[in-house]
């Protein structure tokens, strides 16, 4: 952990800032001792657009129905997920809204260990590029306990490309956002090797 190379470090940032408390919620289990249940959710729909099969200019042309939401209470983890996913995917890339609206449902821990909204979105696009070309998103079956949830997701870019991630949601206490839930952390799925896709 000592070494101060710049990519060294850079990495570990990005570890730190897209996990922010993964950590506790990666668990098997809760404080509370709840049972773990599973739920299925249908894919995130295919936005419309105008463009060309493959061009970047998708996200730039789709009207995001995901524009300007915030967390409320009343949004399961899946949703919240489904969300993010969604504004992401249609990202304007000229206003970034598709990535202001995700770090509107990001929680404040997970806020904190990144910073600013402008180091967001330059880990976004920078790190987890796929979520912004993301062609087709499958979810995997959620695993929710008590007050934390893990949704698998795994997305095919425009280009054939496709990267697995894992969503990590904890329902909130004691901040303004209590009882919501919020993003903790995204981190790429491991592999059968162990390896981080």
């Amino acid at each position: 952990m000592a070494d101060a190379r710049p990519g060294a470090v850079a990495a570990l940032v990005v570890l730190v800032a897209l996990a922010g408390c993964a950590g506790l919620v990666g668990q098997d289990g809760d404080a509370s001792g709840g049972a773990a249940t599973t739920e299925t959710l249908t894919p995130v729909p295919v936005p419309e657009t105008d463009s060309a099969p493959g061009a970047r200019s998708r996200q730039a042309t789709t009207p995001s129905r995901y524009q300007a939401l915030g967390p409320t209470c009343e949004r399961p983890p899946e949703l919240v997920v489904a969300v993010q996913l969604g504004a992401l995917r249609a990202n304007d890339p000229r206003t970034n809204e598709g990535i202001n609206t995700t770090w509107q449902f990001a929680a404040p821990s997970n806020r904190n260990a990144i910073g600013s909204y402008g180091r967001f979105v330059t880990i976004i696009t920078e790190q987890y590029q796929p979520l912004l070309d993301a062609e087709t998103v499958t979810l995997g079956p959620l695993q929710r306990l008590t007050t934390t949830a893990r949704q698998p997701v795994t997305v095919t870019t425009v280009m054939g490309e496709t990267q697995s991630y894992v969503w990590y949601l904890e329902k909130q206490t004691g901040n303004p956002y209590d009882g919501c839930w919020m993003t903790t952390g995204v981190r790429g799925a491991l592999d059968d090797m162990g390896n981080r896709s």
